[in-house]
């Protein structure tokens, strides 16, 4: 570079380009602010594990927003320093030349790195000090804009929002994220392309000095792919939920899954797919759905979602327990190194510690005798109570499945040892009389502790055990569990065996279609329960076969009466204002599929609570719990799968197919006699005396 050449830097290049910059800051500034307005909006009505990364992706854009613009904003600082020198620069050699002239000295117009010019003509060095005031040369200065790392997104990737199983969301209010959203992320793209070129246009036009902002150029070019996810995961997201439907309230609701599976699966096929996993589909849907997906998708969510996969009825049986259990030793160690607790906390690791109790015994049981292996196939720590299902033996297999649903005051902690041991007792006596009657047919039995069952605490709360709500929401879970497992073992012969509170609960499992159960045995279980009406409601029901699997309950209602059992009936039957009339109760089972069995002194079976006395309803087999040549007769609530006891043959041989070789009950309870005989000390004859 010499003396009698300019500096070049165009002005109205570096003017553009800090213009450029200035505008753009300020639009990422603004344009934040907008998204994060309409993501509050959004998350009003937006709930579970989509809402808490859509959640997360608005604090991380804002801190993605604030680092790209002061970047934004140092390139336009840089951009005037630069300037600013070559101005400074282009004045230095502008004196010097004039400088030079007014002496009328001869040099070659060459710098020396001292600020001097060789004068040809004295030979000598001129000290341009001496003769104009900018004698020291500018370093042209130099810059590289940095800009940190964007933060890591959630949206599409559930790896690190919790367990949330379901989300829910305003259609309209994710649409309006959409519509602000996509027009905002045009503009950012075309704003990061003018910058590019105003950037291009500056270095060319300003060769004095140099700007580097390409990490700048490229984390934008990042950040837009970000807004791109965000905007398609939103949209998946609310299409979902609009193949969902909407509640009365305008709200969604699906499986956490459904949103994962339209992130990890784009095809043609994706909206039909992702609206298989829905919550009002069957499990038969999400089974086929799992089979279908290519081998590395599916290693892929086992691997990274474990929590979405571990629960959801329709997903292999063998996949469910290897997942539970991992899940079972990562809680345990979490828990343990919270250190000690109280309260809810505390129940849950007393929960958790007695599951991997009974786990650890039944699999080295197992392994000493070579028998059947335990697979663990629900464990949820949401809700009221650690809930969860242990199979002893293969039901993705069996030729039969026995699901037993126990009722009041039932804990892990306090019961699931004992369950599992009635169950892996009944399945031998039900293997036992497979063989003694020829049939070499397998049997996986297992304890279903998979609702909040109620608690003598919760006696006057929603989950009170005078109330139907817990059932209801048990019968729910039973339906899809039983449904998912019919789906991986379409052949299998599924019976529920409910008892107390658990026997409503498996009654009114059958009250929908797609259960899967070909049988129910009721055991001291307090009436005949309806999924649609409340306590006291159903006065009597009389059963007649429909054709196929359902069979037409008619129930008679009950109206206003006397307090009859207790103050809490009363009130039931007087907040309801019922009339007589009758109602149509469908019973989707074969005809002559509901069994009952009541012990001699068992009044919980007397309330009529529920419903109707189940001892006294044409249509429900009746099953013996007296002394037999099969075993020993129980008399109280609670022992009705005592071992070696004739309720728990006659459970083993109903379950397996040979409802033929069970004995049925040639006499009623009690309760039942004392109230036949008070009816028929009523009773006129014909005289019209007593």
């Amino acid at each position: 570079m010499t003396i009698d050449e300019d500096v070049l830097c165009s002005t109205a290049a570096a003017n553009r380009c800090i213009e450029e910059c200035t505008a753009f800051a300020r639009f990422l500034e603004d344009a934040a602010l907008e998204r994060h307005t309409a993501r509050v909006r959004a998350l009003d009505d937006f709930s579970g594990a989509s809402a808490i990364a859509f959640e997360r992706d608005g604090t991380a854009d804002q801190a993605d927003t604030a680092e790209l613009a002061a970047a934004i904003r140092r390139i336009a600082t840089c951009a005037r320093e630069i300037v600013s020198a070559a101005h400074a620069e282009q004045r230095r050699r502008e004196e010097i030349r004039a400088a030079a002239a007014q002496s009328g000295c001869r040099y070659d117009p060459i710098l020396s790195p001292t600020g001097q010019v060789w004068n040809r003509g004295a030979g000598s060095w001129l000290d341009t000090l001496n003769v104009c005031t900018s004698a020291s040369p500018i370093t042209p200065p130099t810059y590289v804009v940095r800009v940190g790392a964007l933060a890591p997104r959630n949206a599409g990737s559930f790896s690190q929002v919790g367990h949330t199983p379901t989300s829910s969301a305003r259609i309209e209010t994710l649409q309006q994220f959409e519509v602000q959203a996509e027009p905002l992320c045009a503009q950012t793209r075309a704003r990061t392309h003018s910058l590019d070129q105003a950037l291009g246009e500056f270095t060319k036009a300003c060769a004095w000095g140099s700007l580097q902002a390409v990490e700048v150029i490229h984390a934008l070019q990042q950040y837009l792919i970000i807004l791109e996810r965000e905007i398609a995961f939103v949209k998946h997201t609310r299409e979902l939920f609009a193949l969902a439907g909407s509640a009365h309230s305008g709200v969604s609701t699906l499986p956490s899954v459904a949103l994962l599976a339209s992130q990890l699966m784009h095809t043609p096929a994706m909206a039909a797919l992702s609206s298989m996993l829905l919550a009002s589909r069957p499990p038969a849907v999400v089974s086929s759905w799992f089979a279908q997906l290519p081998v590395r998708r599916r290693e892929l969510l086992i691997a990274q979602y474990p929590h979405l996969l571990r629960n959801l009825d329709g997903i292999p049986a063998e996949i469910r327990d290897r997942l539970n259990r991992q899940y079972l030793e990562d809680r345990l160690t979490a828990l343990a190194q919270a250190g000690p607790a109280s309260g809810t906390r505390s129940s849950e690791y007393e929960d958790l510690a007695a599951l991997h109790s009974t786990l650890a015994r039944a699999d080295a049981y197992a392994r000493e005798r070579g028998e059947v292996s335990t697979h663990l196939l629900v464990l949820d720590t949401s809700g009221l109570q650690v809930k969860a299902a242990l199979a002893y033996g293969d039901v993705a297999h069996a030729d039969h499945v026995q699901v037993a649903v126990p009722g009041i005051g039932t804990t892990i902690r306090g019961d699931i040892a004992a369950d599992f041991e009635e169950m892996r007792n009944l399945n031998r006596v039900s293997v036992h009389v497979l063989r003694e009657y020829g049939r070499s047919e397998s049997v996986a039995s297992v304890a279903w502790l998979g609702y909040d069952a109620p608690q003598i605490t919760q006696l006057f709360d929603s989950n009170s055990v005078t109330r139907v709500d817990a059932a209801r929401t048990g019968a729910s879970r039973l339906r899809a569990f039983t449904s998912g497992i019919a789906t991986d073992n379409p052949t299998a012969n599924i019976s529920l065996i409910g008892h107390s509170y658990g026997s409503v609960v498996t009654l009114l499992s059958i009250q929908e279609e797609g259960h899967g159960a070909d049988q129910v045995i009721a055991m001291g279980s307090p009436g005949f329960p309806s999924l649609d009406h409340d306590v006291g409601v159903l006065e009597s029901i009389a059963f007649s076969p429909t054709g196929g699997t359902l069979v037409q309950a008619v129930a008679r209602l009950a109206g206003p009466i006397a307090p009859a059992v207790s103050g809490i009936q009363e009130g039931a039957q007087a907040v309801f204002g019922l009339t007589h009339g009758e109602i149509a109760v469908p019973v989707y089972v074969d005809e002559g599929a509901i069994f009952h069995i009541e012990a001699a002194f068992d009044g919980v079976d007397d309330l009529e609570y529920f419903g109707p006395d189940l001892s006294g309803l044409d249509g429900v087999v009746q099953l013996s719990s007296g002394d037999s040549e099969r075993g020993h007769g129980i008399t109280s609530h609670s022992n009705y799968l005592e071992d070696r006891s004739t309720s728990q043959f006659n459970v083993a041989a109903v379950s397996v197919g040979l409802s033929d070789v069970a004995i049925t009950r040639d006499h009623s309870g009690v309760g039942d006699a004392l109230l036949d005989l008070n009816t028929r000390s009523m009773v006129l004859d014909p005289q019209g005396e007593q």
